[in-house]
């Protein structure tokens, strides 16, 4: 049985705007978050040739990224971040008291990495297929609602991008995680870790243990709402338990797994009400299902919830609690692997652009992506313009 994952430190109240839906869709598709900045490039393929006369910003090993692909990125970096004009371009960077060459810098480390991923990945043979980074972004527009094409194309026209953009991209994940599984090992969290995690996602939050009963089909929704009538009043007259449930979710089920192990859902972090024990139907809007483990094609559950566990708002824990259930620990530390491994995967990553020979090349006079700073003075609120003059010199200049 697929497991559901932890929701770890991540409330949420059911139903997501459509704006939460962009701003997620968008952070897995192309990471235009502006922290990560993880926007995509087409640079030119290793083996070219090519100088910094024609039009190339930098060079990596024997590869060329060049200008065009710089400003292409700084381009859609500024539409993710609403800087499209030039007053509110200056004054975001000198409120992150950035440089124009600094975000150029930023673009070139981007567009390498991407460029050194698709090397490590075709010596690895892990590329993936275009039928492969076809269903992720199939899956990632089923699972925010973006599945009809004038949703999906007002989207990519709001970030600047295209398909090609937004496949590229893809495949450039598909290829990270691909190298991460050959050459970064997974490996289980020590007890400091554990804690160290439980410490940064947990605290103040409340875990807890579900049982199942899953179905599918075209009346999935009226079998799952009349059962659930059902088991209210069965609930109401104290003759539904635990073990009750289970026998339901064997007869009832329409998935084979949960029939064979009676419905257990494991540990998750949800919406669910805060009685210990509780049941309800839910779409997949809500609660468990907001995960995609389930809902994505109209399937309907109940959910029972027999045990939950409540971390407290302390930020002094010490040590992993001493009452916390093995099974929790279990999904916990489960969770925990990921999350080193994606993190070590990066450094993975990093080390493999440390090692690179990289050029850079200075900044063509004519470069779309420069700005007059002292436009940031324009506001009252913008910062202060301290660091402004330096910057529109390094701008200006093409220097290094």
């Amino acid at each position: 049985m697929k497991k559901a994952g932890m929701k770890m430190a991540r409330p949420t109240d059911g139903k997501r705007s459509r704006h939460a839906r962009y701003a997620a869709l968008m952070a897995l598709a192309c990471a235009v978050v502006a922290a990560t900045c993880g926007i995509v490039g087409c640079a030119q393929g290793w083996g070219g040739q090519a100088d910094a006369a024609s039009g190339q910003a930098a060079k990596v090993d024997d590869a060329y990224i060049s200008e065009e692909d710089v400003a292409n990125w700084i381009s859609q970096y500024r539409k993710s971040n609403s800087l499209t004009d030039e007053v509110s371009y200056a004054q975001y960077l000198a409120s992150q008291s950035m440089s124009v060459l600094q975000l150029r810098t930023r673009a070139i480390e981007q567009l390498a990495t991407n460029l050194i991923v698709q090397k490590r990945a075709e010596e690895l043979g892990v590329v993936p297929s275009d039928e492969e980074v076809q269903a992720e972004i199939d899956a990632a527009k089923a699972t925010y609602a973006l599945d009809d094409d004038s949703t999906w194309n007002s989207m990519l026209e709001q970030y600047g991008m295209s398909e090609d953009d937004i496949r590229r991209q893809y495949k450039i994940n598909l290829e990270e995680k691909a190298i991460a599984e050959k050459d970064v090992a997974k490996r289980d969290p020590t007890d400091q870790e554990l804690l160290s995690f439980i410490q940064t996602y947990l605290m103040g939050t409340t875990q807890k243990h579900a049982w199942r009963i899953v179905f599918k089909g075209d009346d999935a929704q009226s079998r799952a709402q009349a059962l659930h009538s059902e088991l209210i009043q069965r609930q109401s007259a104290g003759t539904l338990n635990l073990d009750a449930f289970e026998e339901l979710a064997r007869s009832n089920s329409d998935d084979e797994n949960v029939q064979q192990d009676g419905g257990e859902y494991v540990w998750s972090g949800s919406s669910m009400n805060a009685d210990e024990r509780t049941l309800f139907a839910d779409t997949e809007e809500g609660g468990f299902t907001e995960a995609g483990e389930v809902g994505e094609d109209g399937t309907w559950e109940i959910l029972y919830c027999d045990t939950t566990y409540t971390f407290s708002e302390e930020s002094t824990l010490t040590e992993i609690p001493s009452d916390l259930p093995s099974g929790l620990r279990d999904e916990i530390a489960e969770s925990a692997a990921e999350t080193l491994w994606q993190t070590e995967g990066q450094l993975y990553l990093s080390n493999l652009l440390e090692k690179a020979q990289i050029t850079v090349y200075p900044v063509p006079e004519e470069a779309s992506y420069k700005v007059d700073m002292t436009l940031a003075a324009q506001s009252a609120s913008s910062t202060s313009g301290s660091g402004n003059s330096s910057s529109t010199s390094s701008a200006n200049s093409g220097g290094q």
